[in-house]
């Protein structure tokens, strides 16, 4: 082997160079700072969604739950009082086991904890319970709705609209009241 032959070739010995190293490494942290604030971005819009479906599904189980205590009412006795923002019904409480019979339910919205409670009382006792349903409720408002060309007075109204707003979330109970 010629000493001028082996001059002649470079590139035998294999390797990086240093600038080709950290040309390599430069390319590599800028995709790991890309992928970092990607998944970062979708953290926070996946907490963010969780929050507004959970404040969503907060707000219709408030609604189905108002709407079950308003089917199985005594049409007469439920007396939404507009002022206070309070709704008191007398409901047929046939399906507890324990004690079937009528109870007094009570719902309202304690504007310093931002709580909306229920209480239910049976009409044989004298001790109301209560019992906190969700947190966070901004709105709990009452509504009598009257016939068309008429206004909504204590006696002639014949629905009540409800509206509960959980976390910027809304959900709505319309009842007819039976005539």
């Amino acid at each position: 082997m010629n000493a001028c032959q082996h001059c002649a070739r470079p590139g035998s010995r294999r390797g990086l160079t240093l600038i080709e190293l950290l040309a390599a490494l430069t390319i590599l942290s800028v995709f790991t700072a890309a992928a970092t604030a990607w998944m970062t971005t979708s953290a926070r819009a996946q907490a963010a969604i969780e929050q507004t479906l959970s404040a969503r599904v907060t707000a219709q189980r408030i609604a189905d739950l108002i709407r079950d205590d308003l089917l199985s009412s005594i049409p007469a006795t439920v007396s939404p009082d507009l002022a206070s923002g309070r709704l008191a019904i007398i409901t047929a409480d046939i399906l507890t086991q324990d004690s079937p019979g009528w109870r007094r339910v009570r719902w309202f919205l304690d504007p310093n904890t931002n709580e909306l409670i229920r209480t239910t009382q049976p009409t044989d006792s004298a001790r109301p319970s209560r019992r906190i349903i969700a947190w966070g409720v901004s709105r709990f408002s009452l509504e009598r709705v009257a016939r068309a060309n008429t206004a909504a007075t204590n006696s002639n109204w014949t629905g009540l609209r409800i509206s509960i707003t959980v976390e910027n979330a809304s959900a709505s109970v319309f009842w007819e009241r039976p005539q």
